[in-house]
This record gives C-alpha cells, sequence and structure tokens, in this order.
C-alpha cells in the first residue's frame, strides 16, 4: 500500500477512534462517581428515634447534611373497660345512621349535643343539653390518656365546643355529622385533627381497692368500683 494511502486512511479513522477513546473515558468516570455518591450517602444516612411524653415518638434522619424530623401521633391507651362504659359505647353504636337535625333530640333526627345526652341519660347518667355545657361538666382529659366513652370537642364554627362526639375505641369517635347524620370517623381525619378543642370524661376510671392478705396467701382478685 503507497504511504499517501495510508496517511490518508489514518488522517480520516483517527478522530474517530480519539472520539470513542473520550467518550467510554467519561462514561466510566461518571459511573465510579455515582457509585462513590451513593455509597456516600449510604455511610451518612442516620436514623434515631426518642420516645416522647404521651407515647410519641420523635424521628430525626440526616441523609447528607438534611436534617428530617417527624413527630408520630400518640396513641390512645387501651385499658379494660367496665362493663357501664361497654355499655356506653354500645348505646352511642345504636344511633348510627340516625339523620341530623339541628335542635333535634330523637332518633328520627339528632344533633351532635343531644346525641351525647341521650346516650348518657339511657344508662341513667344525666348531663347538660349543650355541647358548651357539656365541655364544662365533664372531668378534663389529656388526649394521650383518652379512653372509650369520654366526650371530644372541636372547634367547627369559632366556638372552642361547637362539635361533640364520643370515643367509641381507641382512635374513632361517634358523633352527629350535619351533612351525614351519626356515624363513626377516625380521630386522625385532618377536619378534626385540625378543630382539636379538648377531651372531657362522665365516667371516673375504675380504681382497684387495696389487696388484703389472707394467712400466707394474698388475694390477686382486685374489685373495682364506679365513682
Amino acid at each position: 500500500m503507497k504511504p499517501r494511502t495510508i496517511l490518508l486512511q489514518y488522517l480520516v479513522y483517527a478522530p474517530k477512534a480519539t472520539m470513542l477513546i473520550c467518550m467510554w473515558g467519561v462514561l466510566l468516570l461518571v459511573g465510579c462517581s455515582s457509585s462513590r455518591t451513593v455509597d456516600s450517602a449510604k455511610n451518612t444516612k442516620k436514623q434515631s428515634s426518642v420516645s416522647m411524653k404521651g407515647g410519641g415518638t420523635l424521628s430525626s434522619k440526616k441523609i447528607g447534611e438534611v436534617q428530617y424530623k417527624v413527630a408520630s401521633t400518640p396513641k390512645v391507651l387501651s385499658p379494660s373497660l367496665t362493663p357501664l362504659h361497654k355499655k356506653i359505647i354500645a348505646e352511642a353504636e345504636s344511633w348510627l345512621g340516625v339523620p341530623y337535625s339541628y335542635a333535634g333530640i330523637t332518633r328520627f333526627g339528632i344533633d351532635c349535643s343531644a346525641l351525647m345526652m341521650n346516650i348518657y341519660n339511657a344508662l341513667g347518667i344525666p348531663i347538660p343539653r349543650t355541647a358548651a355545657e357539656q365541655f364544662e361538666f365533664g372531668t378534663e382529659v389529656a388526649r394521650e390518656e383518652m379512653l372509650p366513652g369520654d366526650l371530644v370537642f372541636f372547634n367547627t364554627t369559632g366556638s372552642p365546643a361547637s362539635h361533640v362526639g364520643i370515643m367509641s375505641s381507641s382512635e374513632e369517635f361517634i358523633h352527629a355529622s350535619s351533612s351525614i347524620g351519626v356515624t363513626k370517623q377516625k380521630l386522625s381525619d385532618t377536619y378534626f385533627s385540625t378543630r382539636w378543642s379538648g377531651a372531657r370524661r362522665i365516667i371516673s376510671l375504675p380504681k382497684p381497692k387495696a389487696k388484703q392478705k389472707v394467712g400466707k396467701e394474698s388475694s390477686q382478685q382486685d374489685e373495682y368500683h364506679e365513682e
């Protein structure tokens, strides 16, 4: 092959070969850099969790230079309930599906505070008629200490006690909704969690009597009474 021909071929193919080599080198460097970035993120990722008063937790997560903090909602306690508590829950659930009626007090139509009054009146426990009066009537209870049977209040119209419901479990309450009637909803629903006012207890918690020793053996049975 003539020298001139060899020179021409070199001038044609050499730039292409050089470009391919450069592209391969760039891809190799990017791949290595990405791998180191992922490994670095894994190594710098830190997560810790601390308990908060009331049963919630505060999680702290750090990825690189960014710090994230998320607080969990405290769970409501669920100790054993007395027969009276269970009757109140059953009475509340018997009203599910009743239509809403402002100032109504019967199963043909009822409002939120009348529902609470009727539930407790059915078991011989008289309470005031309006939500504002019920808010002042009961004993204040911390949110993380609520029990089924406790009344829960919300600010839906500008007043701290403009709406009321009754806890039916550790996470749900029963109330008379102006749009759908008597229903059961979660306390964590955005509408109600952002309008929370407080909780009131109508029935005192059962209190155990002091244990009495009998001879060498002690009685392990607790007797409870209602206040």
